[in-house]
């Protein structure tokens, strides 16, 4: 084990050792935690194979790189970026500039987020945003995305995986794809629209301000409110619910 502080740099590392005599297996490994204390402005990068991590209260950037260990981000003010293989991450309370999550088969969670840009790309993992703001852009190819937006932009992309979303103060554009999947949308109503949907099953909670031609339940194109924000969504076998709120 090493512990080692150089030009305002706390490096700590625990590592097997290697040996030409001895022949490591899984009854040889023990645990180790770091406990750490720092100051609240401090920026960390962490890398670890199986070790969960737990950062609180802390203003910088924060960067982690695992293989199956969990990572907890609470009340925390800055960039963070997260690459993993299995590992899970559950973030709260947190504000940057950017968000970015890589991950297999991760899932994320974020609970009050503000950022100006959140990017997620997981491949069975399942994504949870709960009260974030920021431009959004989610893709999973078989993981299920449920998102509750307070403002911002949106781009969603799955393979199988069902969308659940809901923006209450859409910016720029609304765009979601899904191969089998199905999409359910909600937007304010007192928004104007410029709406292209198409899938198996399309449906919208009202027609009374859409204006525009709706095709025998697999799509819609026109305008909502007299046009505006691009709202555009697409499945392959999936069904599509726009509701106006």
């Amino acid at each position: 084990m090493e512990v080692r502080e150089s030009n305002g740099e706390l490096k700590l590392t625990a590592k097997r050792k290697s040996s030409f005599t001895l022949s490591w297996n899984n009854r040889d490994n023990i645990n180790i935690t770091f406990n750490i204390h720092v100051p609240t402005n401090v920026a960390t990068t962490i890398m670890t194979t199986s070790g969960d991590v737990q950062l609180y209260d802390l203003k910088g950037n924060q960067t982690f790189t695992g293989t199956s260990g969990d990572i907890v981000a609470e009340r925390i003010v800055g960039d963070i970026k997260i690459v993993t293989t299995s590992g899970d991450a559950r973030l709260s309370n947190t504000l940057g500039s950017a968000f970015s999550f890589d991950a297999a088969s991760g899932d994320l969670n974020i609970e009050k987020g503000l950022y100006n840009s959140i990017k997620s790309s997981t491949a069975s993992g399942d994504v949870s945003l709960d009260e974030v703001s920021g431009n959004i852009d989610v893709s999973s190819a078989s993981g299920d995305m449920r998102i509750k937006s307070n403002e911002g932009s949106l781009t969603t992309k799955s393979a199988s995986g069902d969308q659940n979303i809901e923006i209450r103060s859409p910016k720029n554009f609304i765009r979601s794809s899904a191969s089998s999947g199905d999409v359910r949308i909600t937007v304010p109503a007192s928004i104007g629209a410029d709406v292209n949907i198409g899938g198996s099953s399309v449906s919208m909670s009202s027609r009374d301000k859409f204006s525009g031609n709706f095709s025998k339940d697999k799509s819609a194109e026109g305008k909502w409110n007299g046009g505006g924000l691009p709202i555009n969504i697409k499945t392959g076998s999936g069904d599509i619910n726009l509701n106006w709120n």
